[in-house]
């Protein structure tokens, strides 16, 4: 009997150790096949990319590969401003048929169209086109310039380069674009009047259009002050025939001498919520002492301001005062006998209230002052309340009203008006 259980019991583990040779032999099968199974998936992962590498060599490939390149550099925007306005018209005006009377129209304020490239990490290009504006009849360039960064693009750096057509580096509204702005025209001191008939006073700005041919020098990104200085033409951008007045080209040209002007500003965020700066301008003026002259006199042409803005948690308050030295010219109306080829004081200042009632909405005042010499004895100052609200209708459009009134010191008119208007961002 013992004997026979001791046999059973050799039977048995010879038997388990078969079972375990065949299971260890199943593993080691099963190893080698998906060792086999990777090795194909290997062979396949290879053969693609080398396939795929040879398709990328191919010179369509490579072209395509290129324009899209190029394309992610190219940023395209701009904005459309629509308006209707309805001015009070003077008495005794008439209405010339001409599609400028100011009276009562719908019309595009401004429709600009920007294309900013940067082909390299040093150097962007900036061309911007109004092509609908004031000027109805022709597309107006507006911004023509470009940027060198010596330190990359975005780099906090001593400075970057601009060189072209390019706004004036000189106060705070001047470079504030009409997306931003909240009022829908900028103080006359700096832009001129904006209802301008026969009765009415007549003033082209400190600034007629804002922007100047030169070279400027700014800080770059994470400055503490933000500041820029540069040399002009100091003739604006209007062009014209550079032999002839300033009146005889409707106030529009190009360089009418070799002198240039110095244009530079500065402002520091003292707190947070308190920013101030200042901002000179210095330099010369051709003009002719009659519109005939064989010769122009240089006329001393300067202007010095300071500006400031304060931010509250759901309001602003921001100004800006302006003095400077502006040439009288040959054939106009508001320049006195015998003083064409001199020059005469203007200055001016505005204040401007914003109030944020809810994510939505806004409620504006604006209060400015034009005080310029030439118009002493005709009108003397000049001063113009903008009431506005302001409807957010989503992300990229404004819809605002507002009502201007007009106040002449002496012998005041009737051009007050309402202003409704749209403005989308792209």
């Amino acid at each position: 009997m013992k004997k026979a259980a001791i046999a059973l019991c050799l039977v048995a583990i010879l038997c388990l150790g078969a079972n375990i040779a065949w299971a260890q032999n199943d593993v080691d099968a099963q190893i080698m096949q998906l060792k086999q199974q990777l090795d194909n998936l290997q062979k396949q992962i290879d053969d693609l990319q080398k396939a795929q590498s040879q398709k990328e060599t191919s010179p369509a490939v490579q072209a395509t590969i290129s324009n899209v390149a190029k394309l992610k550099k190219i940023k395209v925007s701009g904005y459309v401003q629509a308006r209707y306005e309805s001015y009070n018209t003077p008495g005794g005006v008439a209405d010339t048929g001409d599609n400028r009377a100011p009276d009562n129209r719908f019309y595009v304020r401004r429709g600009r169209f920007k294309i900013t490239g940067q082909p390299t990490n040093n150097s962007i290009g900036v061309v911007q086109l109004d092509i609908s504006g004031y000027d109805r009849t022709r597309v107006e360039s507006k911004d023509l310039y470009l940027e060198y960064h010596p330190w990359g693009v975005g780099a906090r750096a001593p400075f970057f380069l601009r060189m072209g057509q390019m706004n004036w580096p000189f106060g705070y509204v001047i470079e504030r674009s009409s997306t931003a702005r909240e009022v829908p025209e900028r103080p006359k001191v700096f832009a001129g009047t904006t209802v301008n008939l026969p009765t009415t006073p007549f003033f082209n700005g400190l600034f007629p259009g804002e922007r100047d041919k030169g070279i400027c020098m700014f800080n770059t990104e994470g400055s503490k002050a933000e500041w820029a200085m540069g040399l002009f033409n100091g003739t604006g951008t209007k062009a014209g025939d550079p032999g002839a007045s300033f009146l005889e080209n409707g106030g529009r040209f190009e360089d009418n001498n070799t002198g240039k002007v110095l244009v530079g500003r500065i402002r520091y965020p003292f707190t947070d919520n308190f920013h101030w700066g200042t901002s000179l301008y210095s330099g010369t003026q051709a003009v002719r002492t009659v519109s005939n002259a064989p010769a122009a006199v240089m006329v001393e042409q300067t202007r010095w301001g300071t500006d400031f803005q304060y931010y509250l948690h759901d309001a602003s308050i921001k100004g800006e005062y302006v003095t400077g030295k502006e040439p009288y010219y040959s054939n106009t109306t508001i320049t006195p006998n015998g003083t064409s080829g001199t020059n005469r004081t203007v200055s001016g200042w505005y204040l401007t209230g914003v109030k944020n009632i809810g994510p939505k909405h806004q409620a504006v005042a604006q209060y400015d002052v034009l005080d310029d010499k030439a118009m002493a004895t005709t009108f003397g100052k000049l001063t113009t309340w903008n009431l506005g609200f302001i409807r957010f209708l989503d992300d990229a459009t404004r819809l605002k009203l507002f009502y201007e009134i007009n106040n002449e010191e002496k012998n005041s008119v009737s051009n007050n008006g309402l202003r409704v208007e749209m403005i989308t961002v792209f």
